[in-house]
C-alpha cells in the first residue's frame, strides 16, 4: 500500500505541481533528443512518477485516504480540455479527399482493431469490469492513439485503477515492438512476394501540412492561446451538458460526455476552418501540455505489486488486438491488392498514430505516401473514441 506519509505533501500545492511539470517536460525533451532509444518517454514519465509515489516521495494518487487537490484539478480538466485542442487539425474533406487508397486500408484495419478488442475482451482472464473497459480503452487507443487512450480512462474513470499504469506499459512497450515488426515486413520475401510491388509516382508528394488554408489574420500568441483555450472549455462545457441529459435519458452509469466533446470538437474543426487555422499548431502544443502533465500524475497511481501481478494479462489483452489487426489488414489487404508498404503505413496509423508514420514511411522511401497516412491518421483521433465505446458497448 501507498504510505501515508511522504516527502511532499499533499497540500504542498506548488511543489507538486513543478515536480510534475518536471517530471512531463524530461518525457517530451527525451522524446524529442532520442534520450531514450525506442522507449517512449510517456513511458519513462509515468515510470519515474510510479518510483517517486512507491518510494514515498510524492503521494500516490491511488491512496484514497489522501486528497491531493493538485492531481484532482489535472485529472478533472485536463484530459477533456485536451480533446478540442488536440483535434483542430481534422479536416473530414481533405481527409476524404487526398488519403485515397489509404482511407480504405486504414478502416480495413481500424474493424480488425475492434475484432481483436472484442475478442481479447472476452478470451482474456479478468474480471468482468475490467475486460469490458479494458477491451474499450485498448480499442480506441489502437484506433487513434494516446489520447484516446487518456479520454476513454477518464471517462470510464480508470485511472485510479491498479491496472491502468499496467495497461500504459504494455502499451508502449507493444507498440515499439509491433513498429519493428513493420519495419522488418517488406524485408521478409516469402511475405513481400505475395502482395502487389509498389511503384513510387515520378511526382511526389513531399511532406508538409495536411491543410492550406489562407491566414490572413497576425494573432499575437497570448490571444491565440486565450481563444483556443476559451473554445476548449465551451466546447467542453457543451459535451459535458449533453453527456449529462443522455445518461439521464438512457438511465446508463456511463456519462458519454467524452463522445459528445470529440463530437463537437471535430465540427467545429471543419465548419470553421479559416477561423481556426491560425489556432491549431498553439493549440496542439497546449493538448500535448495538459495529456502530459496528465500522465505524471497517472503514473502515481501504481502500486508495483500488483502491477507486475497484472501485467499478463494485460499483456495478452494487447497481443490479441494487435494479432487479429495485423491478420486482417494482411488477409483483406492481400486481396484487395494492396502493396505491403500501404499496409504497412496504414497499420501504423491505427497502432501508432501520427508522429511515427513520417519516420516508417521515410524507411519504407514511400515518400508519396506521406500525407495521404498522416490524414488517416489524423482521422482515427476522430473515431477512436466512438469505436473504443462501442466496442466496450458491446463487451459489456
Amino acid at each position: 500500500m501507498p504510505p501515508l506519509l511522504t516527502i511532499i505533501s499533499p497540500d504542498n500545492h506548488f511543489m507538486l505541481l513543478g515536480l510534475l511539470a518536471l517530471i512531463a517536460w524530461f518525457g517530451v525533451t527525451g522524446d524529442r533528443r532520442g534520450w531514450f532509444k525506442k522507449i517512449s518517454g510517456v513511458l519513462i514519465a509515468m515510470t519515474l512518477s510510479a518510483l517517486l509515489a512507491t518510494f514515498g516521495i510524492i503521494p500516490a494518487a491511488s491512496n484514497e485516504k489522501v486528497a491531493v487537490p493538485v492531481y484532482n484539478g489535472i485529472l478533472q480538466y485536463f484530459v477533456l480540455l485536451a480533446i478540442p485542442l488536440l483535434l483542430l487539425d481534422v479536416r473530414l474533406k481533405k481527409i476524404w479527399k487526398e488519403s485515397g487508397r489509404m482511407l480504405g486500408i486504414f478502416f480495413i484495419g481500424a474493424a480488425g482493431v475492434v475484432a481483436g478488442g472484442l475478442v481479447a475482451g472476452l478470451v482474456v482472464p479478468l474480471p468482468h469490469t475490467d475486460a469490458w473497459k479494458l477491451g474499450g480503452i485498448l480499442t480506441g487507443t489502437y484506433i487513434g492513439g494516446s489520447m484516446n487512450f487518456m479520454a476513454l480512462s477518464n471517462m470510464y474513470n480508470y485511472t485510479s485503477n491498479p491496472l491502468f499504469a499496467s495497461a500504459v506499459a504494455a502499451d508502449n512497450i507493444m507498440t515499439n515492438v509491433y513498429l519493428f515488426l513493420l519495419l522488418l515486413l517488406p524485408g521478409w520475401s516469402w511475405v513481400a512476394k505475395r502482395f502487389v510491388p509498389w511503384q513510387e509516382p515520378a511526382e511526389q508528394v513531399l511532406p508538409g501540412t495536411p491543410e492550406t488554408i489562407p491566414t490572413p489574420l497576425n494573432i499575437p500568441v497570448t490571444e491565440k492561446l486565450l481563444l483556443s483555450m476559451g473554445l476548449s472549455a465551451i466546447i467542453v462545457a457543451a459535451g459535458k451538458f449533453l453527456g449529462a441529459y443522455v445518461q439521464q435519458l438512457a438511465g446508463s452509469d456511463t456519462r458519454p460526455d467524452v463522445l459528445f466533446i470529440t463530437v463537437i470538437a471535430v465540427a467545429a474543426a471543419n465548419l470553421f476552418p479559416r477561423w481556426l487555422q491560425p489556432l491549431r499548431e498553439l493549440a496542439f502544443e497546449a493538448g500535448l501540455f495538459m495529456l502530459y502533465m496528465f500522465l505524471a500524475v497517472a503514473g502515481s497511481n501504481a502500486d508495483f505489486s500488483k502491477l507486475l501481478a497484472a501485467a499478463p494479462q494485460v499483456f495478452a489483452m494487447v497481443g490479441i488486438i494487435m494479432g487479429v489487426h495485423l491478420s486482417v489488414v494482411l488477409v483483406l489487404g492481400r486481396w484487395l491488392k494492396y502493396s505491403i508498404y500501404e499496409i504497412g503505413l496504414s497499420s501504423c496509423a491505427n497502432i501508432s498514430g501520427p508522429p511515427v508514420c513520417v519516420p516508417l514511411a521515410a524507411a519504407y522511401k514511400t515518400r508519396s505516401l506521406v500525407t495521404p497516412v498522416i490524414l488517416v491518421a489524423i482521422l482515427g483521433y476522430a473515431i477512436g473514441n466512438l469505436a473504443g465505446f462501442f466496442t466496450g458497448w458491446l463487451l459489456q
